[in-house]
């Protein structure tokens, strides 16, 4: 009994010894903390996050479905970290220790948080992708997340900074005075490239549109972070700066079902009253003999000075334009024909002088 107690007095002295102004016994506690810790979050991240993740798999929310695989990926160099800056808080420590452990703790937390909203911003940018669904919106969404990643990356990078004692106020002033600099620089650039952004999330226009902007009209070859460039119906290729097809009017007849014609016809101020009201249904049997045309209007519009003007409206129900052309030549042949079989006279511009002697 005198051994055994010999013994424990031997062991409480050797606990009571100090090492670097702690107790052991201060290190063995610090031990099983630093394991417990451990044990606790990888209990956390096995059984329970998992029978979390497997009830947020029937919600309707998104957000779940991506935030608990993100908490379930954090790097294990974090819990470890973590588990060991705890547990030492029983020590004294020397003041260049515990600074490393709480600037390495403070790192890797802004380097976990940057991850989990680089995540969540990416969930939110499939959505994106998944309304728009089109090639072009998959670059834009891909450029706008890299922007996004860099732009947390930076401002991780100056709150680390900071955190440290560099005097960042310096470091942004340096900055800005280069960046407006470039901004100046690169003025047209910017524009075009702010446009580009603009064209594909907005989408006024698409690849296969047939539009006209200002005098150039063909159709949309590819809409590039610069410039777009259109074929024009005469095999020429016309590029035009992004910054002009935002800022101008812009024609598109890409979504269009059909095509449009108005026709201004002239007839002599004698022709026959019977002929003039026949002129208006043997219009609409010219148009309506072609299939890809639909007859929407004819009416004796306007007394001109040297001409009775009908207006003719109909409607092509084919985009192409090659068959636009030819089905509005046939239209006018036929009644060209009509009226020179009707003896109905498409007069010439005149203007009678009369003058006094």
């Amino acid at each position: 009994m005198l051994y055994n107690l010999n013994i424990m007095e031997k062991i409480n002295q050797i606990l009571e010894n100090i090492l670097n102004a702690n107790p052991i016994q201060n290190y063995l506690l610090a031990l099983i903390f630093f394991i417990i810790i451990i044990l606790l979050i990888n209990f956390i991240k096995t059984t329970l996050l998992k029978k979390i993740e497997n009830l947020t798999e029937h919600t309707a929310n998104k957000i779940d479905d991506i935030l608990i695989p993100t908490i379930t990926n954090i790097s294990n160099y974090f819990y470890y970290l973590l588990a060991l800056y705890i547990s030492t808080k029983i020590l004294i420590l020397p003041s260049s220790i515990d600074k490393l452990l709480s600037g390495l703790l403070f790192f890797f937390l802004i380097y976990e948080t940057i991850i989990i909203t680089k995540n969540i911003f990416h969930l939110w940018m499939l959505k994106k992708i998944e309304k728009k669904n089109t090639k072009s919106a998959v670059t834009v969404y891909g450029a706008i997340e890299k922007f996004f990643g860099f732009f947390l990356w930076v401002m991780a990078i100056f709150f680390l900074l900071s955190h440290y004692g560099v005097n960042i106020n310096a470091l942004v002033t340096g900055f800005g005075i280069g960046g407006i600099a470039i901004a100046f620089a690169f003025k047209s650039i910017l524009q075009d490239i702010f446009a580009y952004f603009s064209i594909v999330l907005d989408q006024p226009i698409k690849e296969g549109d047939y539009i006209k902007t200002g005098e150039l009209k063909g159709t949309v070859k590819s809409i590039g972070i610069k410039s777009t460039r259109l074929k024009a119906v005469e095999g020429k290729e016309i590029i035009i700066p992004n910054d002009k097809i935002t800022s101008g009017k812009l024609e598109n007849y890409g979504d269009a079902t059909y095509r449009r014609v108005s026709v201004t016809i002239g007839v002599a101020y004698d022709t026959p009253i019977p002929k003039l009201k026949k002129i208006k249904t043997k219009l609409k049997n010219i148009v309506e003999s072609f299939e890809k045309t639909k007859f929407m209007r004819c009416h004796l519009k306007t007394l001109a000075d040297s001409a009775l003007e009908f207006e003719l409206i109909y409607n092509i129900t084919n985009r192409n334009y090659i068959t636009y052309m030819d089905t509005n030549e046939s239209i006018n042949l036929q009644i060209l024909q009509y009226f020179k079989r009707a003896k109905i006279e498409i007069p010439y511009p005149t203007q009678t002088i009369y003058t006094r002697k």
